[in-house]
């Protein structure tokens, strides 16, 4: 059984909170980063949201390569690092602002620099951009480490990426038995399968009964895919029409059509 350090985290009003996203790879390779990142870019240069990215992979994260062709200046181990008072000022001068209006807060660049990093550090971070953004997407990494357990309880949603492959889904069953473990409520967790092949891959059907309903399909859009992640730009940008491409647009109008907030925002703040 997996165990929480701290306990629960603390329960907020729901006036001015931002939605908090985690994404999850059931398995190494699943690509949860690739829809992580897109999902970001896809809310915040198609649906005008305010949208803070986080990379919590912290040994070994690049998500910033999945966007931008240069590194940021500043890492979750720098702010970690000299982690004193984290306000709203602190934290619009440590992201990296992106062409779409994503800001992007990357990870550590060393596997030392990630000792830095703490589980109550995920919580300031997040607590003080659920003021000022309209949605915060994690990039949790693999190991259910304290720093994953942190960002998976104050995920309002956690979108767990498997392949309908063997491994990929026996490890999605032992996640869902660690995300029962945690208490969390079936609501909380969508399933997304990602480089669906129907014709190749497992009965979808046997998979549901083993780890409950699939939310999403990504269709297996292999050569789209590559060339976006090479390139470092996002799908939506280099391949709009692609299979992928639609298709993650079409996931980002249904997650925001769940809580009614498929119209763009318009209010005007710091992080605007």
């Amino acid at each position: 059984m997996v165990r929480r350090l701290g306990g629960q985290p603390k329960t907020e009003s729901k006036a001015n909170r931002a939605r908090v996203l985690a994404f999850l790879p059931c398995k190494g390779g699943s690509g949860a980063t690739f829809l992580a990142t897109n999902v970001a870019h896809i809310l915040a240069a198609r649906f005008d949201k305010t949208v803070l990215f986080v990379d919590l992979n912290l040994q070994f994260g690049d998500a910033y390569l999945y966007l931008v062709d240069h590194a940021p200046q500043n890492t979750l181990g720098d702010i970690c690092g000299s982690f004193i008072r984290f306000d709203d000022r602190f934290l619009e001068s440590a992201v990296m602002r992106l062409p779409s209006g994503l800001r992007l807060l990357a990870a550590p660049d060393s596997p030392t620099d990630a000792e830095l990093v703490k589980p109550e550090h995920i919580e300031s971070i997040v607590a003080v951009a659920r003021k000022h953004f309209d949605l915060i997407v994690l990039d949790a990494g693999r190991i259910f480490d304290a720093v994953t357990l942190k960002a998976l309880d104050l995920a309002d949603e956690v979108y767990a990426v498997l392949q309908l492959t063997l491994p990929s889904v026996r490890d999605a069953q032992r996640m869902k038995a660690v995300f029962e473990s945690l208490d969390y409520s079936e609501k909380k967790i969508r399933w997304v399968v990602n480089r669906y092949d129907g014709e190749r891959d497992l009965a979808l059907g046997d998979v549901q009964k083993m780890i409950g309903g699939i939310f999403w399909k990504v269709p297996n859009d292999y050569r789209h895919v590559e060339e976006s992640v090479n390139q470092g730009v996002p799908i939506i940008d280099l391949h709009p029409h692609s299979p992928a491409g639609r298709n993650l647009s079409d996931l980002v109008e249904a997650l925001l059509s769940v809580e009614g907030e498929k119209k763009p925002k318009k209010h005007w703040h710091l992080f605007r």
